[in-house]
């Protein structure tokens, strides 16, 4: 399998405003969350690294959302 990689990027948001509940939201520019995925010979899913967490967030896919 040839090794390549995808990389997607996801702003930050803050939603909940005002009477539009989940409806309005506004992108923080410059914060979010960038997401490295590569293919592996094995299948399934496994998390390498997690920055900027200072470890707080679980690298067990099946304790991890992302």
């Amino acid at each position: 399998m040839p090794k390549t990689s995808v990389t997607v990027f996801a702003p930050a948001t803050v939603a909940n405003l005002g009477s539009g509940f989940d409806v309005f939201g506004l992108a923080i520019s410059g914060l979010g969350d960038s997401l490295r995925m590569e293919p592996n010979t094995y299948g399934g899913i496994r998390i390498r690294s997690i920055k900027g967490d200072d470890g707080k967030l679980s690298t067990d896919p099946e304790q991890n959302t992302a």
